[in-house]
């Protein structure tokens, strides 16, 4: 706004033009306020009134340590802006304003709450085991309370469900049958304390008949048992023929339940109904009787000193004869004449009938051997021959003697073997065979085996003339007795 002021000065007037400015008067906020209050990941816009503000958190939200970002037309704020608080109780924040004045704001930070639902079921799954006696359905809130049914196929009853606490409902499963299996369905209407929701639910399941292992035990046998599938209760299945291996002098007798075998005992091939109860059946065992076994031995060929002998069952032969055989090596006694198993002293007899062993062989090389021929006072046409080791002589030389008849070859020059064409070579060595002889009933002679000429006696000339028996006598290389 301006004024004209005017002042006279003598004659003159001076004009003086004052201008005056006027300026509103300074309005200061009575109150300072909030204007925005947010915190991070809110579920729901920031409710504020005159001295109230809400602020709503995702389900599960930890509220005692969260940073709230404020706008306000104050100068200053109590708690500041982004500076962590404890919001599981109510935080008061004053502003201040410019002309000193103070307003206060209380903070609640809420939760929301969860919806509705089952939060865990025991047993899990769809196949519920009936030997866990009870169905356990666990709520995510605590509940008033619960209105339902139970649709149970095969028209099987399901008994009365029970509360063991706010939030978990419980179904005995035990008036259900172990070997049946059976469509559940549970249909319930529940209501939750907290937050006041109801809702409907509803759970099927099927119920998986129980099963239990069997297991075969080898109880000191050796080897790899049965193996069995699991079954149900009162299920039938037929039991294992073993598969192990005894301990020597012993022999399997039963499975039973018990491992000293005073349980229940089945044969192979028996039946067994299953129990309530996993089932471990035991191998039984039993020492093998004695028993008297004749073994008879067969030399296959060669010429034994012993031909059959007693033993025991399960015991070890003992001493088993010696055998041989004209060019062959003896290799031992075994159960077949070739192949089978090798026989020794110390092996076991595991055959309980009377049974026999027999001499296997292998065949010496053939090798040359050189045989003379001596005639013994004889003459012989061939001296020596060259024949095979264990195989035949083959022809034999023809030798004479005056006044003798051939006996044959032998090998010595008295006594010995006789050897002819047939006759095998049983000696691998070079070797002499002899001539034999006997006097000719022709001859006056005393019969002779070799260089000695024979004894005549000359009785009938000693009668005729002393003179013609010294005279003899001296042809013959021999003194009379009493002669000179």
């Amino acid at each position: 706004m301006k004024r004209k002021a005017f002042k006279k000065i003598g004659t003159m007037f001076l004009a003086v033009v004052i201008t005056v400015y006027l300026f509103p008067t300074k309005v200061f906020a009575s109150l300072g306020e909030i204007t925005s209050f947010t915190i991070p990941n809110q579920v729901e816009d920031t409710y504020i009134s005159t001295d109230e503000i809400y602020v709503t958190m995702p389900y599960g939200t930890d509220v005692s340590s969260l940073s709230p970002t404020i706008i306000h037309s104050g100068i200053s704020i109590a708690p500041a802006t982004d500076v962590a608080q404890d919001f599981t109780y109510p935080v008061v924040y004053t502003v201040t304003a410019e002309n000193s004045t103070e307003k206060v704001y209380t903070v609640f930070v809420l939760v929301e709450a969860p919806d509705l639902a089952v939060e865990s079921i025991t047993p899990t799954g769809t196949d519920v085991s009936i030997s866990t006696d009870i169905l356990t359905i666990i709520f995510n809130q605590e509940m008033m309370g619960n209105d339902g049914s139970v649709t149970i196929s095969d028209g099987a009853v399901l008994s009365n469900s029970r509360w063991s606490d706010d939030r978990t409902i419980i179904y005995d499963l035990s008036g259900l049958d172990y070997n049946t299996e059976y469509t559940v369905t549970i249909e319930y209407f529940v209501s939750a304390i907290e937050t006041g929701m109801s809702e409907a639910h509803s759970h099927t399941f099927t119920t998986a008949m129980q099963t239990y292992t069997v297991t075969y035990n080898a109880n000191g046998g050796s080897g790899t048992a049965p193996n069995e599938t699991d079954k149900t209760v009162g299920e039938t299945f037929t039991v294992a023929a073993n598969t192990l291996s005894a301990s020597d002098g012993w022999q399997f007798k039963e499975w039973n339940t018990k491992a000293d075998g005073t349980g229940i005992g089945y044969i192979e091939g028996g039946e067994i109904t299953m129990p309530a109860e996993n089932l471990t059946i035991y191998a039984i065992w039993e020492q093998i009787p004695l028993t008297n076994v004749k073994v008879s031995f067969d030399p296959n060929g060669g010429t034994v000193t012993t031909t059959s002998k007693t033993v025991v069952y399960n015991e070890i032969y003992g001493s088993l004869p010696t055998t041989i055989r004209d060019g062959y090596t003896f290799e031992g006694w075994y159960t077949a004449k070739t192949g089978g198993t090798k026989v020794i002293a110390e092996t076991i007899v595991s055959m309980d009938d009377d049974h026999t062993l027999y001499a296997q062989w292998e065949q010496i090389p053939l090798s040359n051997v050189k045989v003379s021929f001596d005639p013994n006072g004889g003459t012989v046409t061939t001296t020596s021959k060259t024949v095979v080791y264990n195989e035949t002589y083959g022809s034999l030389p023809t030798t004479t003697r005056d006044g003798y008849t051939f006996e044959g070859w032998y090998t010595a020059k008295i006594g010995g073997t006789k050897v002819i064409a047939e006759t095998i070579v049983s000696m691998g060595d070079d070797h002499t065979l002899y001539a034999q002889w006997t006097a000719t009933t022709t001859s006056t002679d005393s019969p002779s085996t070799g260089d000695n000429p024979p004894v005549v006696s000359y009785v009938i000339l000693a009668l005729l003339s002393p003179a013609v028996l010294v005279v003899v006598a001296k042809r013959r290389k021999y003194k009379l007795m009493g002669t000179k």
